[in-house]
């Protein structure tokens, strides 16, 4: 169980699409994943900044981020890896030509870190 109905479906979705359970066709299925993942970050991080009395749902992510790290300061490993999960997702669902499309498993280690900070605010 974490955090909300909604983070509990992406990530099982992203789950599906990094373990070859379904799979996108014309698409890469691992980058799907991130952008899932990536969308239940976005709510996991206002989450955990509302249990600490912060609400700044309209604040950009690298100010939210920046929040959650000073709400946290006791917990130093929640900020840092909100900001590692963030970066390594947002370039993730970036598609550039130059670039290598992510791995399933590279997915599904920031899939893991995302459900890791969530299992924060159901605690």
């Amino acid at each position: 169980m974490t955090a909300s109905p909604f983070v509990d479906g992406a990530l099982a979705a992203a789950d599906l699409l990094t373990g070859g359970a379904q799979t996108l066709a014309g698409s890469n299925s691992a980058r799907a994943a991130c952008l899932l993942a990536r969308q239940a970050l976005e709510q996991v991080v206002n989450d955990l900044l509302a249990a600490r009395g912060f609400g700044c749902p309209d604040a950009s992510m690298r100010s939210r981020l920046i929040a959650l790290g000073q709400a946290w300061a006791e917990q130093p490993a929640v900020g840092y890896r909100a900001a590692t999960a963030w970066w390594r997702l947002s370039a993730s669902c970036h598609h550039h030509a130059y670039e290598l499309d992510p791995t399933p498993a590279e997915a599904a280690s920031a899939i893991a870190d995302v459900r890791w900070l969530a299992e924060k605010t159901a605690s």
